[in-house]
């Protein structure tokens, strides 16, 4: 294993390069979350829905056994989705529909709970995870740029897609000592997982759609999959790490009866660490590619957290898509601590407005 598994990530890489299906995997970590995302290196107390890795880095050694429920919502209304399409309806005309062409929807949340067994050796998680995307734009038929009056019929359609997955698994975590390359010392972390979900599209005219339409059932699916992940640490300056989730693709059937498949994910990040402060970078390796006629998707995420005293800690990030497909979004967040809980929080924004939230608690015993 020692020589062969970093020759295996390589060629998987190799394999898998391009396009991924569907958004990234929510990141379902408030830590990462307030850091723009970013915590593909980043050791934190959490399941490793990030880096399964990351998992036997929790902090608490003295405890061998944790509970972590979190939660989060992001909502993101891109250039006035919903009051363009209410003003297009009102006053139909080629101004409001093209106006309406630039915005969209995009609706994110995820919720997971889980149990970590920790010893010396290695560290085991059992899960729960839920998470769901959604999205909703305007699909343009340029004739309808040149229809005159509001009595006439147009021919555009708002199209919905969406993805709603559970995942119940678990993970195993340790670290091996690597010839290869000399890397030395490396964690790693494998997760087994079931996923059961529905993949859905849905079209409405742009004359008579509803914001409460654009959600609907899809058929619902099931099958197996893996994560694995990496995290190597230089001392106390440097980290780096790499994860690959959904390994094997799962299919889901959608209602129309095409299938949509889910995966493969990967991600690589880098983080500097200082005295008080982290300094983390994660970039997607694929671009990932939503239901529907939405754009590729591909995150740069930067982040940073400061300790205050062992007690609290400050968050910041910044999320960029380089494929230009969803907005920049900012985060800032905070954790409390104690010898045997910690609670997190992070607000995610952009142009000054909130678009979500989410918390996570951490209890050791």
């Amino acid at each position: 294993m020692n020589k062969t598994l970093p020759l295996l990530i390589a060629v998987y890489l190799s394999g898998v390069a391009g396009t991924a299906h569907a958004l990234s995997p929510p990141v379902i970590d408030t830590e990462a979350l307030a850091m723009g995302g970013a915590g593909v290196s980043s050791a934190s107390d959490n399941l490793g829905n990030i880096n399964p890795a990351l998992v036997g880095a929790a902090s608490r050694v003295d405890s061998e056994f944790y509970m972590t429920p979190t939660l989060h919502y992001i909502d993101y209304n891109i250039n006035d989705f919903s009051e363009k399409l209410q003003s297009f309806q009102k006053d139909p005309s080629a101004q409001a529909l093209n106006s309406l062409n630039d915005s969209g929807i995009f609706y994110n949340w995820g919720a997971t709970f889980g149990i970590i067994l920790h010893s010396h050796l290695a560290t085991s998680t059992i899960f729960l995870s839920s998470y769901s995307q959604s999205y909703s734009r305007l699909r343009l038929v340029e004739s309808d740029l040149s229809i005159p009056g509001s009595g006439s019929e147009y021919d555009s359609v708002i199209e919905t897609a969406a993805l709603s997955i559970a995942e119940a698994g678990v993970s195993y975590t340790s670290s091996t000592s690597w010839r290869f390359a000399n890397l030395g010392d490396v964690k790693w972390g494998l997760t087994g997982k079931m996923l059961t979900g529905a993949a859905h599209q849905s079209e409405q005219q742009v004359k008579s759609a509803s914001v409460d339409g654009f959600n609907s059932d899809g058929k619902t699916s099931q099958g197996l999959s893996f994560d694995v992940g990496l995290l190597k640490e230089w001392g106390r300056d440097w980290a780096a790490g790499v994860t690959l989730k959904n390994i094997y693709p799962v299919k889901f059937t959608l209602t129309d009866g095409g299938s949509y498949r889910y995966g493969p994910h990967a991600k690589v990040g880098v983080t500097r660490i200082g005295y008080r402060h982290r300094i983390t970078l994660d970039l997607d390796l694929l671009k990932s590619r939503p239901l529907g006629i939405y754009e590729p998707t591909q995150m740069l995420a930067l982040g940073m957290d400061y300790d205050l005293g062992g007690y609290l800690k400050l968050r910041a990030g910044l999320n960029y898509d380089i494929q230009d497909t969803l907005p920049d979004t900012y985060s800032v967040g905070v954790s409390i601590n104690s010898q045997y809980f910690q609670i997190s929080l992070a607000l995610i924004g952009r142009s000054g407005t909130i678009n979500g939230l989410g918390i996570q608690t951490t209890i050791g015993f």
